[in-house]
């Protein structure tokens, strides 16, 4: 049991004090705009608060319709709408948990025809909806429009509101010298440029007094090239303390920053290092912090938050014990696991469903229109329809054939609800793609998830045999069982080519369940979506694929950030050299020579996650890979592999990941017999899918 003394601690911010110092961060969940939405949005905070969150902070909420991020996006405007939020607030309230709600102007970032910012310039990830410049009239009315949101929000119950400053939305477009090029009284020096954001703060104090909390989401770092520097993020802070705000939350980043802030090969907190700068330069001035200005120390303590990969317990209480932060925020690790915080209470840490970081059912839900769940437990966002935790009337005795991603997840839970269960696997492992994906650097997290596995499946008393192939020649096995699952995935997909079969071709699967060493220099691989970007990276990279330090190297972060918005000169590299400095600092087999060939022209892993696949591209590109579209393949032989009309291209090696195929069933039974995951269909499958499937049947079965 670790001591966890720190992050169990209450915490008093302004008249209010928290029972604890982790709180659940905003993250959108899509829920509000559905019917009913605000009922399952009071299920889903519930259950956080439950979990023992001592506060929740929503998602956006828009002031009006102008900062919606989408037409059907929430905004709270009028009395009317008091009454669903109310719905929310009394849950929670109930369960003794407190909530602010989130005030969020999405400002140029908004996608429809009313986005509005500091200036005309749209978005580099929205071109589609360029903003109107606001006038002095509507920068007002702007300021109005947050106070009444305030103060609605305050009759809907809430304990207090966040204030989003940060990440690239509006009030952060108006405060960084990045986007805010106006020449009135609203743009240009610092004074002017703080001065819309600071206004909405002190109208919401004035208005409505302690103990309601006014949480201000600052930026410590931008990460986008002509951004704000850490002088003026303290100034800034200083006065938000001056006009009454609570607790200073740290953004991290701009939605159309070029670094990865959240993602899996993100090494867990490194930007907490960040929120200790900010917290030694307020609250330690003369001895931490060397600095031309004249700043004073705040009038009163304010607690500040450490955001972004912050999941691991020993880690977060390491934060807070060493003074890096006061309060820890947890949004995605909350989704993972609802009872984060009751398990390190309880003793049951090692239980924790650990968040991989693969953003595959949050937020690229959240870019799809989608309403937001989990890839390890997708009763998130569907506690009315998933409730996995419900014990059943009738006990059976089941078989599940494969002990891979659908069949574990099927496993834990039907034994949960009290069926005993017994699992079969041919390996010595148990994880199936997701063991062997967690082999990908970058993709370490996972790791995790089979631990967490593991520790479900021998606490719920599942039988496990490993090394057990199920097959017509033994398939008195089952004779005993009531019902069978079938999840034994799938094999890779063979592609119609002359010389498939060659000794110089490798599949995909061989790669990496028998780390077979590739010493040639030259390798062709055959596919060009996750499994192949999968295995590149695992041939020129090494586990884990960034620590601290080299993470701000290769990524060119400015830890002082005197430079404006954090970026040092790397980022401005012509691509020539940017392939030799990754090359230089990050690439482990610097010999080696990889060229991707696809049949399609879509790109290097076109389909792969919105939000992470571009960070993999990334490295890859600027590792040198090449790639080769529209290809007609012709002939494998010794040396290479020819191509559309007679070309060649010479490869030592040629690796096949063009997908997999699935293993239907080979036993003959009269038992009820249900096929999940791959081995039932491997249209748009993965992880996600396959554990949702395992995850319903054991609901239903």
């Amino acid at each position: 049991m670790g001591n966890y003394k720190t992050i169990l601690s209450p915490i008093k911010v302004g008249d209010v004090v928290l029972k604890n110092r982790v709180i659940m961060g905003s993250m959108h969940t899509s829920l509000e705009e559905e019917r009913d939405g605000f009922d399952k949005l009071a299920k889903f905070y519930s259950e956080r608060v439950k979990g023992g969150v001592s506060l929740i902070i929503t998602g956006g909420i828009s002031p009006n319709d102008e900062g919606k991020g989408a037409p059907h996006f929430a905004k709270l405007t009028n009395e009317n709408e008091v009454l669903e939020h109310n719905k929310v607030t009394q849950e929670v309230h109930k369960w003794g948990g407190k909530i602010v709600m989130q005030i969020l102007h999405t400002g140029r970032y908004a996608f429809h025809k009313k986005s509005v910012g500091a200036t005309e310039t749209p978005a580099p990830i929205n071109r589609f909806f360029p903003p109107q410049k606001l006038s002095e009239q509507d920068i007002y009315k702007t300021v109005e429009d947050f106070v009444n949101c305030a103060t609605l929000a305050k009759k809907a119950g809430y304990d207090g509101v966040e204030i989003m400053g940060s990440e690239g939305y509006l009030l952060n477009q108006f405060f960084s010298t990045e986007t805010n090029s106006r020449d009135d009284q609203w743009g240009g020096c610092f004074e002017n440029r703080v001065r819309f954001p600071l206004e909405i703060v002190r109208k919401i104090r004035a208005n409505i007094k302690s103990p309601f909390l006014i949480i201000y989401r600052v930026p410590v770092i931008e990460l986008v090239p002509n951004g704000i520097t850490f002088d003026e993020t303290l100034k800034f802070s200083n006065l938000l303390i001056d006009e009454g705000v609570d607790i200073l939350n740290s953004g991290v980043g701009w939605h159309e920053s070029q670094i990865p802030t959240i993602a899996s090969p993100v090494p867990e907190a490194v930007f907490s290092i960040f929120t200790k700068k900010l917290r030694d330069s307020l609250y330690s001035f003369e001895k931490n912090y060397n600095s031309n200005q004249d700043d004073i120390k705040p009038k009163k303590f304010v607690p500040i938050v450490a955001v972004n990969r912050i999941s691991n317990p020993d880690l977060a209480e390491k934060i807070l014990s060493d003074g890096e932060a006061d309060l820890i925020s947890l949004a995605r690790p909350l989704l993972a696991d609802p009872y984060w915080v009751e398990k390190i209470k309880s003793g049951a840490e090692n239980r924790i469903a650990p968040c991989v970081a693969c953003n595959q059912a949050c937020l690229d839900h959240v870019f799809e229109g989608r309403r937001v769940t989990c890839l390890v437990t997708p009763q998130s966002g569907y506690e009315f329809d998933l409730n996995a935790n419900i014990i059943i009337d009738k006990k059976k005795n089941i078989a599940v054939i494969g002990g891979g991603a659908a069949g574990v997840s099927f496993a834990m839970n039907a034994s949960k609800r009290g069926h005993d269960i017994t699992v079969f696997e041919k390996n010595s492992y148990i994880g199936g793609d997701l063991f062997l994906a967690s082999k990908i650097p970058g993709k370490e997290p996972f790791k995790e998830l089979l631990k967490y596995w593991e520790s479900s499946l021998e606490q719920n008393r599942v039988n496990l045999y490993l090394n057990t192939v199920i097959s017509k020649t033994n398939q008195n096995l089952l004779d005993d069982f009531d019902e069978i699952v079938w999840s034994v995935g799938t094999k890779p997909n063979t592609p119609a080519i002359d010389g498939i079969f060659s000794e110089n071709v490798l599949f995909y699967k061989k790669i990496l369940e028998n780390s077979p060493k590739i010493n040639r220099n030259k390798v062709v691989i055959i596919g060009t979506g996750g499994i192949g970007i999968d295995i590149a990276m695992y041939l020129l990279f090494k586990q884990p694929l960034f620590n601290n330090d080299n993470f701000f190297k290769v990524w060119g972060i400015d830890k002082t950030v005197n430079i404006n918005g954090g970026l040092i000169k790397q980022n401005f590299l012509t691509e020539e050299d940017k392939i030799q400095f990754f090359k230089n600092n990050l690439v482990v087999n610097r010999d080696l020579s990889i060229t991707f060939m696809q049949r399609g022209k879509e790109g290097l892993g076109k389909k792969i996650g919105k939000t992470t696949g571009w960070i993999y591209k990334t490295i890859l590109q600027n590792s040198g890979v090449n790639l080769i579209s529209e290809v007609n393949y012709e002939k494998i032989v010794s040396n290479g592999i020819f191509y559309s009309g007679g070309r060649f291209i010479e490869a030592d090696q040629i690796i096949i990941a063009t997908g997999g195929e699935s293993i239907k069933p080979n036993v003959e039974t009269t038992k009820p017999i249900h096929i999940i995951g791959g081995a039932n269909s491997v249209k748009n499958l993965d992880a996600k899918k396959s554990i949702r499937e395992g995850w319903r049947l054991a609901i239903d079965i």
